[in-house]
């Protein structure tokens, strides 16, 4: 399947996700595959002062968003978790814990 078919932003995610198991514990790669997919020039192409002009502009999703379907979809979806996400979840239940504790 083409990245650039995919219309939403759940969708895309959802497939790096699937398709590259390395984005599911590494938030800044999750949003480096999907800007470098969702223009035709290579980010490694462009200057920094020329991404963020684009960033500013809407030219690229933010970052946030990218994030926020990333955290629904991984908890909707348990094969897109990456190995932090059970950590995480871990370490809540434990707080959870200790806090009714007290």
């Amino acid at each position: 399947m083409n990245l650039d078919k995919l219309n939403k932003v759940m969708d895309k995610v959802r497939y790096l996700l699937l398709t590259y198991p390395n984005t599911r514990d590494n938030d800044l790669r999750l949003c480096y595959m999907y800007w470098n997919r969702e223009r035709t020039q290579d980010l490694t192409e462009i200057k920094a002062s020329e991404f963020l002009i684009l960033m500013n502009a809407g030219g690229y999703t933010k970052e946030s968003t990218i994030k926020r379907a990333r955290r629904k979809i991984n908890e909707l979806e348990p094969l897109t978790r990456g190995k932090s996400y059970n950590n995480r979840k871990k370490q809540e239940t434990e707080v959870r814990n200790n806090i009714n504790k007290l």
